[in-house]
């Protein structure tokens, strides 16, 4: 965890001294997030280091971020650990351009910008037997699928033949800033959320591992929102 503390301080300075100005070119603004995302993917990797070592399973981590047409919001992924990125990165693209993945549609994620929810995260430790879990991931991963596992779906099939997604153990944490002591009138801001995802199922420990992502989560709250 100090490693990530100090690649997220690095970000921060970074983009304090190194943004373009307004009169900048395209080209200048695109080399500047090029390099952010980069530095975030680098705060990723070590979280999934972290979490490969206390699982002893494949693991992956993900920065996801809102962003909105109209009246709707929908999430995207703005970056992934270096192993998973290479693999999901033109799906990630796909689902951006496709406006795939609308929040209200993703009930779980839709929860951690609900002002009357307290939680500010989604902890699972086996989706396949989550009855509440909604996800516009299924098609994502498999145009043939709906949003949800399917009711009548059998545990004597293989795993890949009824599960579509690479992960079955999950923990999503907000990325927020609310109201704190001195600071009455902060209305409660959430730009998006950090994932751990497992391929495996009961794997996580919600008492030690969701603080875990929350700590690097609120860390990642100001230079996200100055990205």
């Amino acid at each position: 965890t100090n490693r990530i503390a100090e690649l997220v301080k690095e970000i921060h300075t970074y983009i304090e001294e190194h943004k373009p100005a307004d009169t900048a070119k395209l080209g200048e603004f695109e080399s500047f997030f090029e390099i952010c995302k980069t530095k975030f993917a680098h705060v990723l990797d070590q979280l999934n280091l972290i979490f490969v070592s206390l699982t002893g399973t494949s693991c992956r981590t993900s920065i996801k971020l809102i962003y909105r047409i109209e009246n709707e919001a929908y999430y995207y992924t703005l970056v992934r650990d270096e192993g998973s990125s290479s693999t999901c990165v033109e799906m990630d693209n796909r689902r951006v351009e496709q406006n795939h993945d609308p929040l209200k549609k993703n009930p779980p994620f839709l929860k951690l910008f609900d002002n009357t929810n307290s939680t500010w995260h989604y902890f699972s430790n086996n989706l396949l037997k989550d009855s509440n879990f909604e996800s516009t991931s299924f098609r994502a991963y498999n145009p043939s699928w709906g949003d949800r596992l399917p009711k009548k779906s059998s545990i004597l099939r293989p795993l890949k033949d009824f599960w579509p997604l690479p992960y079955r153990s999950t923990i999503a944490c907000a990325v927020r800033h609310g109201p704190a002591p001195f600071l009455a009138g902060q209305k409660t801001i959430v730009l998006g959320f950090v994932t751990v995802d497992s391929e495996s199922r009961r794997v996580f420990e919600s008492r030690w591992d969701v603080p875990l992502v929350f700590s690097v989560a609120d860390a990642l709250y100001h230079p996200l929102k100055a990205f």
